[in-house]
């Protein structure tokens, strides 16, 4: 279920705890408040719920609707462009990366181990992010956050959207296995939340609605054990 995280407070003793949160639109908090396609509240979303029971010093949101490692978001964002150039990390010293989700839904190319950094594909780009974050902070703590399974695509026989491979291009489960692999490969920490979570092939239909997004009772479900799995205390 991913390496096993140190305790954040023992890492940072006494400087308070920075945090970016980049993720897609289920860190941005849509449908955190009801089921209806306008339904936002960032305060309300699993990654603020998170900040909030773990007192960190300062938390910066940087969920954009429809953003992948490659997949742009709703008006454009990209990932390296509009928000890993953008940001001084330097700001931060926590910086988790919760994507994969919109590059299986929107069928980016996949890639493979020996893609280079940012070359458009999912494995090029999660590469990318990894060396450009700790290019510019070296001491930064980074954790990625591998995609919560989909419902709208599959079935029980496939586990959702996890083995389903959609258009020829691959699976959820394809795009978890390179964000695992950069992540062994670098020494990045990561938690497992598309193998094993609360959001499971049991609960997966009432938990996402829409097929995709958790509603907000699966958010805040969701803080609870995120904030279980980072340990700040």
């Amino acid at each position: 279920s991913g390496s096993t995280l140190q305790n954040v407070g023992d890492w940072n003793a006494g400087h308070g705890i920075k945090w970016a949160a980049i993720g897609d639109s289920i860190t941005y908090g849509v449908k955190s408040t009801g089921p209806d396609s306008t339904s936002v509240d960032i305060i309300k979303c699993y990654a603020n719920r998170v900040a909030n029971e773990l007192q960190v010093q300062s938390f910066t949101n940087l969920g954009v609707r429809g953003l992948g490692f490659v997949h742009s978001g709703n008006n454009g964002e990209t990932l390296k462009a509009d928000v890993i150039d953008t940001n001084t990390w330097t700001n931060y010293n926590l910086v988790t990366v919760a994507l994969g989700i919109n590059d299986y839904y929107g069928v980016s190319s996949i890639g493979s181990q020996s893609s280079a950094a940012w070359d458009g594909t999912v494995y090029g780009n999660i590469r990318g992010t990894i060396e450009s974050i700790l290019t510019s902070n070296p001491a930064l703590k980074l954790i990625f956050i591998t995609p919560f399974n989909m419902s709208k695509y599959g079935d029980t026989s496939s586990h959702y959207g996890k083995n389903y491979t959609r258009n020829n291009i691959g699976t959820l489960n394809d795009v978890k296995t390179a964000i695992i692999y950069w992540c062994d490969y670098y020494g990045i920490e990561y938690i497992n939340e598309t193998d094993y979570s609360v959001i499971n092939d049991m609960n997966i239909t009432s938990m996402l609605l829409d097929g995709l997004h958790p509603t907000a009772t699966a958010h805040e479900l969701i803080a609870r054990e995120i904030t279980k799995k980072i340990n700040f205390s």
